[in-house]
């Protein structure tokens, strides 16, 4: 009897977790998109300051370059943009009548995943696959954006190269059996 309790207790709990546990292993749409913005606000609000006051009211054109054509590359260098403006910088279409131009390097605007902790192997229900389940551990969903600029005069003479300006947002999980545990700061 105590064990026949004990067995319908043991599927129970099992069940419950299982339906109450997100199986997926990838996440999509709001929450990339959410740590990939903050991510690059995070960074932007990174750009040295000393740049910003030695740029207030010039006319700076901005020359764009990303690794890949990332369909983030118009978000971001719009962010930029208006970042730029909020410090009195005046942004101009032609580098014919800038006084400066920064040349911005994009080099990383994503996600990363990474789950350490104890799981069910893959498995499968006649031709259908069952998802994995995570039973304790810690998932990592990490944002991340990172580039870095070279400011030239009009005369086209390099005048300083910034160092990588790096933004982070997270959005990780602590896995308990049946319970999630939300660390983030996604929303900050």
């Amino acid at each position: 009897m105590k064990r026949s309790l004990f067995v319908v207790i043991a599927l129970s709990m099992l069940l419950v977790s299982c339906s109450a546990r997100q199986v997926t292993p990838t996440y999509e749409g709001l929450t990339a998109q959410k740590l990939i913005s903050r991510s690059i606000d995070r960074g932007l609000q990174n750009i040295s300051q000393s740049d910003l006051l030695f740029l207030v009211n010039h006319k700076v054109f901005i020359d764009w370059y990303s690794l890949s054509t990332m369909t983030e590359s118009t978000y971001i260098k719009a962010r930029l943009e208006l970042e730029l403006e909020l410090h009195n910088i005046n942004i101009v279409n032609s580098r014919s009548v800038a006084d400066y131009t920064m040349i911005v390097f994009c080099t990383a605007a994503g996600t990363a995943t990474q789950f350490s902790g104890f799981e069910t192997p893959d498995m499968s229900l006649s031709a259908m696959p069952l998802p994995r389940i995570k039973v304790f551990g810690i998932d990592l969903y990490k944002g991340e954006f990172e580039f870095y600029y070279y400011l030239k005069d009009a005369k086209g003479q390099i005048i300083k190269r910034s160092e990588f300006v790096r933004g982070k947002a997270k959005s990780d999980k602590i896995n308990l059996f049946t319970i999630t545990i939300p660390i983030n700061d996604i929303n900050k």
